[in-house]
């Protein structure tokens, strides 16, 4: 975070090189073609240029997609990004990221596997982040905080005198 509190999101892209078009072949484009050879060679020239511009153009969509995704993910799981704490994970489904950023469910989901994030709490894969939701007393909670919540009643139970299984229901109750 800044000082202002704003969570700070950026791509590691320190191995990925620096996509671009070699000048030489745009340069070869402007020059008058003459022969019929000449053409032809133009024309495959511009054939390949249009399909390496459509691949950074791709590689473009693909980073701001997944950025549009982490925004999305980083606002609906705020209190966890500033806490760390991972019972203050809200219910989130893979629709609701979708909705916030105006994608196709399908896109958040592949942008989602085999991806992670490093905060400062860890470094977590994206999927981690969408959480199962259970009803508690009209409310949604993660089954993260309820079993956290189970944990730490087993934790502090009496060894000799162990909680029932009905006994923790009711206290999860």
């Amino acid at each position: 975070t800044d000082e202002n509190g704003q969570i700070l999101l950026t791509l590691n892209e320190r191995d990925l090189p620096r996509l671009t078009v070699s000048p030489d072949a745009e340069q070869e484009m402007k020059i008058p073609a003459v022969s019929k050879s000449d053409r032809e060679a133009q024309r495959y020239l511009r054939m390949q240029v249009g399909s390496a511009q459509m691949f950074i153009d791709t590689i473009a969509q693909r980073r701001q997609t997944l950025l549009k995704t982490m925004r999305a993910i980083i606002h609906l799981q705020r209190p966890f990004f500033l806490e760390g704490d991972e019972t203050l994970l809200v219910p989130m489904k893979l629709e609701d990221v979708a909705n916030l950023t105006g994608q196709d469910i399908s896109t958040v989901s592949r942008v989602s596997n085999s991806k992670y994030v490093q905060t400062d709490h860890g470094i977590y894969p994206l999927r981690w982040f969408f959480t199962s939701a259970a009803r508690q007393n009209g409310d949604e909670v993660t089954v993260r905080r309820i079993l956290q919540t189970l944990r730490e009643l087993v934790d502090g139970e009496d060894r000799r005198h162990p909680l029932s299984d009905e006994r923790l229901m009711t206290l999860l109750h």
